[in-house]
């Protein structure tokens, strides 16, 4: 089974699981391409109806509008859920701490933490911030670049656990990506065996999103971390500009056995808006093998 074979397989068993009336997270790359596809495929035939997809790049959007799947924004999503939830409330799922955000007021200035926007929180540090709030997506589907499966590392997984890691930004929407998979009540990893490796970094550098101003300062600081740091470029040789007008330079860090420390720091840099490393976002992983079968990967640290 060659590669695109295997891509196929695993964006449709990931598409088995969405269901008539979700609002969906549409992710970026050639695999889930495939899955846009199914979706399209199976909205024509009537085994899907009600869906409504949130595209994470201008090039997913361009596509689903071809495949004629219905398409929302973020906020509408949000008002979509809240009005039919009335005051149904889900946790936050929180990056920084791996933990669930507890009611406390920590944010008075705000109304409490419950009014914190929804884009903020791949920002919140220690200690969890306050506040419950809707998810305005129920699934999201989307591709890595990397992905790693249980590092030894006991701060991170521990050993024999199954915590998810990924390196995602290769088709160079990776902070559109993180917001719609902070917003999912699930995210579904596509991917072949290809991406799979012991640890993030053996096969891919971290797509870091700059300021356009600060990307000469930004790449110093990067080279300052230890990485080969290269500031991404078309194919006619011009800048790459993402979606929301920044440029990424991709930071090759080698192999990277403490990944959350390196976050911690790109987090900390004022600058850099965004980066690749997503520290268990995913809630699984569907890889599709080469003999034709496909291993699902279910993340136990959420």
């Amino acid at each position: 089974m060659n590669i695109n074979e295997q891509k196929k397989l695993a964006a449709e068993k990931a598409v088995e699981e969405i269901e008539s009336g979700m609002i969906i997270g549409l992710g970026t790359g050639s695999t889930v391409q495939f899955a846009l596809e199914n979706i399209s495929e199976k909205l024509k035939s009537g085994k899907l109806k009600n869906i409504y997809g949130i595209p994470s790049s201008l090039s997913t959007e361009k596509e689903a509008k071809r495949l004629n799947i219905p398409i929302i924004t973020l906020d509408e999503a949000l008002e979509k859920r809240e009005r039919g939830n009335g005051n149904q409330k889900s946790e936050i799922r929180s990056q920084k701490t791996g933990l669930n955000v507890k009611n406390n007021s920590q944010f008075p200035a705000f109304g409490g933490a419950s009014s914190i926007p929804r884009l903020w929180q791949g920002k919140l540090n220690s200690p969890p911030l306050a506040g419950q709030a809707q998810f305005a997506i129920d699934l999201t589907i989307d591709g890595a670049d990397e992905f790693a499966v249980g590092n030894p590392d006991p701060d991170l997984s521990g050993e024999g656990s199954t915590r998810i890691n990924l390196i995602k930004g290769g088709g160079g929407a990776l902070l559109r990506e993180k917001i719609l998979a902070q917003a999912s009540k699930r995210l579904i990893i596509i991917t072949d065996e290809s991406k799979h490796s012991k640890y993030l970094g053996e096969k891919w550098p971290v797509p870091v999103e700059v300021v356009q101003m600060a990307f000469a300062v930004e790449k110093k600081f990067l080279e300052g971390l230890g990485a080969a740091a290269k500031v991404r470029k078309t194919s006619e040789g011009n800048y790459y500009i993402t979606d929301e007008g920044n440029f990424i330079i991709d930071a090759n860090f080698g192999i990277m056995k403490d990944v959350k420390k390196i976050a911690e720091l790109l987090n900390n840099r004022a600058g850099i808006v965004e980066h690749g490393i997503f520290i268990g976002m995913a809630d699984k992983i569907i890889c599709a093998l080469s003999n034709g079968s496909v291993e699902e990967m279910v993340n136990d640290k959420l």
